[in-house]
């Protein structure tokens, strides 16, 4: 039974990767019929791969070494003393930190929000291209329940991946197992970033969107596994956030294309609940903040 479940896992794990890397010829399919998609996509390698990613990198191997090579060389004329010895050596990382405050950061946060609506735009042209080749109909969140319906559940659904990052954080610290218990939490909540488009269009709750997860936990272990290690191997946190930037898109799109097992006896592997707890906390984090706000609106009437 344990060598069954053992090659199933494997199996499905393998599936995942296959999915998430052969999607890539849907995605020159949909670049090349879909103009929205293609310029999104191109906005978000050069936003996040040329404007960010590169300045970044010119400055800390390019400009940074230069200027402090000629620095040397301006005190290498001079009377050599420890005071000029320690500007040399702190003016690396004081021009680390203006270039960081004055242009890094700003572009940093700018990014992240002008992303966020490329990603919808791109999730959005995906799946109606989607609709159009596999001639299929769904009818989406917001039009099964209204607009408190759809921002109930996409709240339930931020809150709960915010205390899935901390769940990853924390897993990180444990020894030995922390590196690779971060990339199965990194794996599995990519393959849900990515997948949550196309199930919102298609009218599944958040409920629904977990449970296929964690019913088909290495499936999508495996599909998120490529951009899981692509932000994981850097060191730079700037380098990491911009290769997901990048990568993210083409996951979307890949997602939308793809149709992933959806019962576990297909696999026969165990359920992992690995959203358990975060579900928990988010329904605590609800109730108490439902009850707060009723208490304020009562103690104002």
């Amino acid at each position: 039974a344990c060598a069954i479940c053992a090659m199933g896992c494997c199996r499905q794990i393998l599936l995942g990767v296959k999915d998430s890397l052969s999607g890539l010829l849907h995605v020159f399919h949909f670049i090349k019929q879909n103009e929205k998609i293609r310029n999104k996509l191109l906005k978000c390698f050069f936003l996040n791969g040329v404007v960010l990613w590169l300045s970044v990198m010119i400055f800390e191997f390019l400009l940074l070494p230069v200027v402090k090579a000629m620095a040397e060389l301006i005190y290498a004329r001079a009377v050599a003393s420890p005071f000029q010895s320690g500007i040399l050596d702190s003016m690396g990382t004081v021009l680390w930190y203006v270039f960081a405050c004055v242009w890094v950061l700003p572009l940093f946060w700018i990014s992240r929000v002008i992303n966020m609506f490329w990603f919808q735009d791109i999730a959005s042209a995906s799946f109606k291209e989607w609709q159009r080749n596999s001639h299929k109909k769904s009818t989406s969140l917001l039009s099964q329940g209204g607009v408190s319906f759809f921002v109930a559940d996409a709240l339930f659904s931020v809150i709960m991946e915010f205390l899935f990052i901390f769940q990853d954080m924390i897993v990180s610290f444990i020894p030995v197992v922390g590196t690779p218990l971060s990339v199965f939490h990194l794996a599995i909540l990519y393959s849900l970033y990515s997948f949550e488009y196309k199930w919102i269009y298609q009218g599944m709750r958040v409920e629904k969107r977990v449970s296929m997860i964690q019913k088909n936990w290495s499936y999508f272990f495996g599909f998120g596994l490529p951009l899981s290690l692509l932000t994981v191997l850097p060191h730079s946190l700037i380098t990491s956030v911009c290769m997901f930037a990048m990568g993210f898109p083409v996951f979307i799109i890949t997602a939308t294309v793809t149709h992933p097992p959806e019962t576990a006896s297909e696999q026969r592997l165990p359920e992992v609940p690995i959203f358990r707890t975060v579900i928990f906390l988010t329904n605590k984090f609800l109730v108490k903040t439902q009850r707060v706000s009723s208490s304020y609106s009562y103690t104002r009437s």
